[in-house]
């Protein structure tokens, strides 16, 4: 309960709605209760509800966790608000995890009431076997209806990444259950210098907006509000479910083989011309004068477009940790989650492992460079933030370009893995 803010906006909500004075006063009577652990924080929100009046006379100074569901239950709580203590579940005491707060809420809340809970985005990917465990546990007792990304700058100076998750108590999770997933990332909230989080001028016209396609009162883009059945294995975030179906540009192409040849011509002026076959100055040059041929292709929204699972087409390889810490002046290039150089980092002495060239790198996230794919002539060294795409059969340098400039259009990728559902295990390097 922290504070208790959540406290204070429900029943600033419930009392405009309210007819008579008898209902605001039971209001503040009875229909506000709150937990909270620590004393001087307890202190803190007994004083905010003191001062608006409600008389805390439903605060508890106590153990949540402790506290058992069916007599919490008996409180007939039929709306709950969580923003649970953070990062603080582990191995060794897996009750801390996010997900353990919220199913002992949706357990402690009356059938049929409404729960939405504010946590890091990793809580709702789960990838630990108890938060799995405890994704299939929620499901199997209660309906997740959905799960807004927020700003990351909510927690200003925090460095979390929130998402708000809600769900109805007490009906287990049908199978065929559509949940919505949105990326309101852009809230109308600017950060700015000296003050902090502060709301733009748009933010009521976009709060508005969500509300409007949370509730089925208007229609919204894929890449705003994404409509999916759940399993508790998926990672529950828009990012997981989007599918950009945006068809790429012919000047989209244009930009990515221009930038390519760019990379290669710059590592030729370094004396690195050993990084591509026939690698020569004469060879770029020719290579540069060719490219307005290379892209006379027919216009690419002519053409007929379907869905291909990578993973059909290419092994998966992750990058390891350790190569970041070899930096130097060798001669294996080291490809990181960079958003230009074609994701060059530098360069290694030759390291354990050395992944073949003419593959695909796609960044799984980095400043600004989360999402890219860049095509790799030569062999290289991957660090821990880069998955290589490697083709099960050949395939040209071009068609891989081709590829690699498709699949940084698919911002499903900042979530890594979600387009990789496949039972082809991956390997790293």
């Amino acid at each position: 309960m922290r504070t208790a803010g959540f406290l204070i906006s429900a029943m600033h909500r419930m009392l405009s709605m309210a007819e008579t004075d008898q209902q605001r006063k039971e209001i503040k009577k009875r229909q506000l209760k709150g937990f909270e652990l620590q004393s001087n924080m307890f202190a803190v929100a007994c004083a905010n509800m003191i001062l608006r009046r409600d008389g805390n006379s439903n605060l508890e100074c106590c153990d949540f966790l402790a506290k058992n569901p069916a007599q919490v239950q008996k409180k007939g709580a039929t709306v709950g608000l969580m923003n649970p203590p953070y990062s603080q579940g582990s191995a060794s005491d897996p009750s801390q995890y996010e997900l353990s707060f919220v199913e002992h809420l949706l357990d402690s809340l009356t059938s049929g009431a409404r729960a939405a809970v504010i946590v890091p985005q990793s809580t709702m990917t789960g990838k630990t076997k108890v938060e799995q465990m405890y994704k299939s546990s929620i499901l199997k007792h209660h309906t997740l209806e959905g799960v807004i990304t927020c700003n990351r700058d909510t927690f200003y100076g925090v460095g979390t990444n929130p998402v708000i998750a809600v769900f109805t108590a007490g009906e287990p999770h049908d199978l065929g259950k559509v949940c919505k997933f949105i990326d309101f990332r852009d809230d109308g909230y600017e950060v700015r210098a000296h003050v902090g989080l502060v709301e733009g001028n748009s933010a009521k016209d976009k709060r508005q907006h969500l509300l409007d396609v949370w509730n089925g009162h208007g229609g919204a883009p894929s890449k705003f509000c994404v409509e999916s059945t759940v399993k508790p294995d998926d990672e529950w975030l828009h990012s997981f479910y989007y599918f950009n179906d945006e068809i790429p540009t012919d000047a989209d192409f244009e930009k990515s083989i221009g930038d390519y040849l760019t990379f290669e011509f710059s590592m030729v002026m370094q004396n690195r011309e050993y990084l591509f076959e026939g690698g020569n100055r004469a060879y770029v040059e020719k290579r540069i004068a060719e490219l307005g041929e290379a892209v006379e292709i027919p216009a690419l929204n002519e053409k007929d477009w379907r869905p291909v699972r990578l993973a059909s087409i290419f092994h998966l390889i992750r990058g390891r940790e350790a190569n970041m810490a070899m930096l130097g002046d060798g001669g294996t290039p080291l490809v990181s989650a960079k958003n230009g150089s074609n994701g060059l980092k530098g360069f290694v002495d030759t390291p354990e492992k050395v992944l073949k060239g003419n593959c695909i790198t796609l960044n799984n996230d980095g400043d600004g460079g989360a999402g890219l794919a860049f095509f790799q002539p030569a062999d290289m060294a991957l660090d821990t933030h880069v998955t290589a795409l490697v083709p099960r059969l050949g395939m040209s340098g071009w068609s891989m370009l081709f590829i690699a400039r498709c699949i940084s259009g698919l911002h499903a990728f900042l979530a890594m893995g979600c387009r990789f559902q496949t039972n082809v295990p991956e390997t790293s390097v």
